[in-house]
């Protein structure tokens, strides 16, 4: 334990001005206190107000309410809008999949979707399980499977996420309040930020984080000094304290998706210094409802009875370090392949399956199971029905097979199989 706290990675983001493009311009008043505000310039809107200050427009309401006011699209030039003091709690678990707990006062509970989260609770993930967090602020935090947080706010209503196992991804707005700060502390963890998108990982040995987007400041424990990573780079921090910046794996250039019955079938194109691949599915192209993931050595890999719908696919490649690098997404639906054999009279028969975009098929059929004596062979970039007729009387084996004429390690892919009877004439 004394290692792994050496070599805690304390990363954080403190958020500045940033010009306004059509937006309100930031016009925040001095104050002793806590609360902040904003002197209203001509053309003004609570819109444009909460997406200067909290990133998002949708805190409109929270502005109207704190200050009383009627009109929403029409404020008077030198009114004073008080921003408030935005607290991130209460948290709201917005997406749950798998068995996950709430950990309260040292008693563990079931998680349930919708659940209230509070001040220095802390949460748990099982295996193939994930999270999504929703805060008061907007902001997000997405646990996958074998993480445990600890949740807490500082007194300027900043955010810290002290990451205890696992993994995290957060997004956070891009505030535009001097005095607010989203800090993360984590032995291991993957963390995303609205505007800086980074990831970290821990062993017992170092600390690994990698930035996507924007840039981060990392400093290990205890240390006063920082080091300034910027996106498409990477840091390797050592149990001593040592910190090294390195250049990130490029993401991968092409992948290619294959539904075979149930399962997907993806190959990606290998990357230069690639030691494995990551690959991960979600309901949504922020990756907040994540529902599979897998880690692999090589660039194959099959995810395994995937129901039927729209995904998003996120595939990044790892190096030997286990430093990950920028990733490539697309969107998918995923369709199981399943070809439907009907009898249409007594030697001829119909094939037929749903066809997913740019792949060609092969529909073959053989006099036995091992497919040595190749009867007929049909290529074609569409769905069925294929009809052959004339068959031979007895029992005949037919597969159905994804084909590429440009891959040449292996230009067919199973997708599904089975036999007919035919009856004598």
């Amino acid at each position: 334990m004394d290692c792994i706290a050496r070599s805690v990675l304390t990363l954080a983001m403190s958020v500045g001005v940033l010009a306004g493009m059509v937006h309100a311009q930031p016009s925040t008043e001095p104050s002793d206190s806590a609360t902040l505000y904003h002197k209203v310039l001509p053309g003004d809107t609570l819109w444009g107000i909460s997406e200067t200050y909290f990133g998002e427009s949708s805190s409109w309401p929270l502005l109207q309410d704190i200050n009383a006011v009627d009109e929403p699209r029409h404020l008077q030039p030198g009114q004073m809008i008080d921003l408030g003091e935005v607290d991130p709690f209460p948290v709201t678990v917005a997406h749950l999949s798998g068995e996950a707990w709430l950990i309260r006062e040292g008693e563990a509970d079931p998680l349930v979707h919708g659940q209230t989260i509070h001040n220095g609770d802390t949460l748990e993930t099982g295996g193939n399980a994930f999270v999504t967090l929703m805060m008061n602020d907007a902001s997000r935090v997405v646990l996958p499977s074998k993480s445990r947080v600890t949740l807490a706010s500082d007194d300027e209503n900043g955010l810290s996420v002290q990451l205890l196992e696992g993994e995290v991804e957060s997004l956070v707005p891009k505030r535009r309040l001097p005095r607010q700060r989203f800090e993360v502390t984590t032995p291991l963890g993957v963390i995303g930020v609205r505007g800086t998108h980074f990831r970290v990982n821990h062993t017992p040995s170092r600390s690994l984080g990698s930035v996507l987007e924007g840039r981060i400041n990392s400093s290990t424990q205890g240390s006063a000094s920082a080091r300034l990573v910027d996106a498409g780079q990477g840091v390797l921090i050592d149990a001593q304290g040592g910190q090294n910046v390195v250049d990130l794996l490029e993401a991968p250039q092409r992948l290619d998706i294959v539904s075979q019955r149930k399962d997907l079938l993806l190959e990606l194109a290998s990357v230069d210094g690639a030691a494995s691949y990551r690959v991960q599915l979600s309901q949504d192209p922020g990756f907040l409802t994540i529902s599979r993931e897998a880690y692999v050595a090589d660039d194959e890999l099959r995810l395994v009875d995937v129901d039927e719908g729209f995904y998003h696919v996120r595939a990044s490649a790892l190096d030997e370090q286990g430093l990950e690098g920028r990733y490539l997404t697309r969107i998918i639906y995923h369709r199981p392949t399943q070809v439907m054999a009907r009898e249409l009279d007594g030697d001829s028969w119909s094939f037929d399956w749903a066809s997913s975009p740019d792949v060609q098929y092969r529909l073959q059929l053989s006099a036995d199971p091992a497919h040595r004596h190749e009867l007929v062979a049909v290529q074609t970039d569409e769905s069925g029905p294929v009809r052959l007729n004339r068959l031979p009387a007895g029992t005949l084996y037919w597969k159905l097979e994804s084909w590429r004429e440009d891959d040449d390690v292996e230009p067919t892919r199973l997708l599904d199989s089975g036999s007919v009877n035919v009856d004598p004439r």
